[in-house]
């Protein structure tokens, strides 16, 4: 026999008003704790008749998660006004409440995140040094905590295109530009305060001092910056009796930061961007 607050629940058990708060409790473990968002349902004190009105509202914040976890409701009965709640209606409640607690950090992308894009480009000729930053930053822990405990996540890309043909813009542009790879920065990186910074040189030999790079690093709490950084470091190759030349770069560049949040069934607090720095 299943005692108060255990589950699953046999024919003959006892219901208890601490079953129903277990279930309350491993809910509001999701989405009030770990996505801060609000819940309807309260806790239940000894005595309390658990009415379908009570259990109305624990199926909404669980279908709150779940709909976040998988784009739709649970299967969980919405139990008649004054009919009798069942040991399987007790277990369903309790299994689709355990299931959003180990799905977490599972968010259906189609429908529950949104985004949001920043995008930067160099398309006259250039040389040296560019960088091009954001910096993002929440109100508080919390809030950024959310935000990527409820599935947010920032997505860095760089590309080239429409060179010259010469060497030097075919190597910025195949070597560099369209060989670094994409950086994701989510919610792994931010608990366990990973910094990213990536580095793609270019391949021809008389320009293998240039390069393009990005770095993500979590400033505080509060705080993240994303930089991608342009460098045609190389100063020139002397080809005879001459001076050294340093060509320019003809091949465009081109950035984007894309950032994803949570919208929908639970909702986040967004970063306020802050472009520090241009190509």
């Amino acid at each position: 026999m299943a005692g108060a607050g255990v589950f699953p629940k046999v024919t003959g058990d006892t219901i208890f008003y601490q079953d129903y708060n277990a279930i309350k409790s491993v809910i509001d473990g999701v989405v009030s704790t770990y996505y801060g968002n609000a819940v309807t349902s309260s806790a239940v004190s000894q005595g309390t008749t658990i009415s379908a009105a009570q259990m109305d509202l624990l199926r909404a914040d669980i279908n709150k998660a779940y709909t976040h976890i998988t784009g739709g409701n649970s299967a969980i009965n919405d139990l008649a006004t004054g009919g009798i709640i069942y040991k399987d209606d007790w277990n369903a409640y309790k299994t689709a409440a355990d299931y959003c607690e180990t799905n977490k950090d599972t968010v259906y992308a189609a429908t529950q995140l949104g985004n949001a894009v920043l995008s930067t480009s160099l398309t006259a000729a250039w040389n040296g040094s560019h960088t091009w930053t954001y910096t993002f930053t929440w109100a508080s822990t919390a809030e950024a905590n959310y935000y990527f405990n409820a599935g947010g996540y920032f997505v860095v890309d760089v590309s080239g295109s429409n060179s010259t043909g010469s060497s030097k813009d075919n190597d910025w542009q195949d070597n560099i530009l369209n060989a670094i790879a994409t950086q994701t920065y989510g919610n792994a990186q931010w608990d366990a305060g990973t910094n990213i910074s990536v580095t793609e040189y270019g391949n021809v030999t008389q320009y293998l001092e240039n390069y393009c790079q990005i770095d993500i690093t979590k400033d505080s709490g509060t705080q993240l910056t994303i930089s991608v950084i342009l460098n045609d470091a190389d100063v020139g190759d002397q080809t005879g009796i001459g001076a050294a030349v340093d060509e320019d770069v003809n091949t465009d560049a081109a950035a984007s930061i894309t950032r994803y949040f949570s919208q929908g069934a639970i909702t986040v607090t967004s970063p306020t961007p802050s472009n520090t720095a241009n190509w």
